[in-house]
């Protein structure tokens, strides 16, 4: 089977699929391809939070996969987490593509 996600949107949808404690081996063996439309900072689903509550009660996936401490240094707001659904498509996806040829 092949999944296909669309953007920074579904950027969680692989990192679910390949975390055995959210669906088990349901998605084992599974092709994940993520279709980046914007590779531009603004693009990326970047959600800033205040403090160090990454959310992980919600979302129950690996801090690694969805806390983005590059982006962090680099604004050196130390008090605030940086969620980046992107990064949890491109650390987890098979493979990655883009629609723009200017991304090639």
């Amino acid at each position: 089977a092949v999944v296909v996600t669309n953007d920074w949107f579904t950027g969680l949808v692989p990192a679910y699929g390949r975390s055995e404690s959210a669906f088990g081996t349901t998605f084992k063996g599974t092709t994940f391809f993520h279709l980046v439309y914007n590779l531009e900072k603004g693009y990326e689903g970047k959600i800033y939070l205040d403090g160090y509550d990454d959310l992980g009660y919600i979302h129950n996936l690996p801090r690694n996969l969805v806390v983005d401490y590059d982006a962090m240094n680099v604004r050196k707001k130390h008090h605030e987490t940086l969620l980046n659904t992107s990064r949890g498509a491109l650390i987890t996806c098979d493979q990655w593509g883009t629609v723009s040829k200017s991304y090639c």
